[in-house]
């Protein structure tokens, strides 16, 4: 078996199943089974005491439509709220956010509006996330306002029709904006426990289509292959400490991180999870591999053992 991609082209999945691409989750006894023709192999960890901090810039402030995608492999699940964006205000009516968690562990994207004369915070249809995202995989999350709804997508689909909503949305200046958390440190409140990797604005509503197309063909590599990136004001990568939270499209609306860590994770929907196999499924290979492939493979008993 090849040991690297090399020159295969237009390859979509490839799944090791050895030891070191594969991960035990001592938490769900389950395997991580990395797509190892992801573009994206690296992201962020926030711990719940981390945030970072993107100073306020008219580029960010969309009216009219905005689009937020990102993707994120979700934390222990908690009755706290756990925020993965949002764009403050003072009056306790954010112009855009999302968070999951809360008693009913719920998934909500809002936005505040000038839609009846005065702000109006508005919440999308909500979904419980229990059973969806808390498995240790990567999803792809997207909020849309598009003028006439807030709505909210969950790998490329649409839970239910959208909330009605109009008007503009609703700044006040002097706020920077939040990834992660919803206050800046030394104490960030309602910090997030998930990975997070490649968050894009856009100043545009995406339709249904290019939303699916976010999620099925992972994160970008290059910003002209994103959905309408003619519209995009921002695109944090999230892939390194080393070269700081850069921003990736033309506003350079860098970031500042405090305390959020790199780690190895291959961002992809097409990673897997184990069902019914355990620790003693990861046996010595029997097969020649080259010196530069590990020794191991999986060993499936046929009769309960799936990815």
């Amino acid at each position: 078996p090849n040991s690297s991609i090399g020159s295969w082209s237009n390859l979509q999945g490839w799944w090791k199943l050895d030891g070191p691409d594969s991960l035990w989750d001592a938490q769900t006894s389950d395997w991580i089974i990395n797509n190892n023709a992801a573009n994206v192999t690296s992201a962020l960890d926030f711990d719940g005491n981390n945030v970072i901090t993107i100073p306020e810039n008219v580029s960010l402030q969309p009216t009219s439509a905005i689009t937020i995608s990102g993707w994120y492999k979700f934390g222990i699940q908690s009755a706290a709220w756990h925020y993965m964006f949002l764009h403050p205000d003072t009056a306790g009516k954010p112009p855009y956010a999302m968070y999951f968690g809360g008693s009913t562990a719920h998934l909500i994207f809002y936005v505040t509006t000038d839609g009846t004369g005065s702000p109006q915070l508005v919440t999308s249809p909500s979904t419980s996330i229990s059973a969806v995202v808390y498995n240790q995989e990567w999803h792809n999350v997207v909020g849309v306002y598009d003028g006439a709804k807030v709505r909210i997508y969950v790998d490329g689909t649409q839970i239910s029709t959208g909330t009605a909503c109009t008007g503009n949305l609703v700044y006040v200046p002097g706020n920077d904006f939040y990834l992660g958390a919803t206050t800046a440190v030394p104490n960030p409140t309602y910090a997030t426990t998930t990975e997070m990797s490649n968050v894009v604005i856009w100043n545009s509503a995406l339709s249904d289509a290019n939303i699916e197309t976010l999620h099925s063909t992972g994160p970008s590599t290059t910003l002209g292959a994103h959905p309408d990136s003619g519209n995009i004001v921002s695109w944090w990568k999230l892939d390194n400490t080393t070269t700081g939270i850069e921003d990736s499209s033309t506003n350079t609306n860098d970031g500042t991180n405090n305390g959020t860590t790199q780690v190895t994770s291959y961002v992809s929907p097409l990673s897997g999870v184990s069902d019914a196999m355990t620790q003693a499924n990861l046996v010595p290979a029997t097969l020649a591999r080259s010196s530069s492939d590990s020794n191991y493979s999986f060993l499936f008993d046929g009769v309960s053992d799936w990815i």
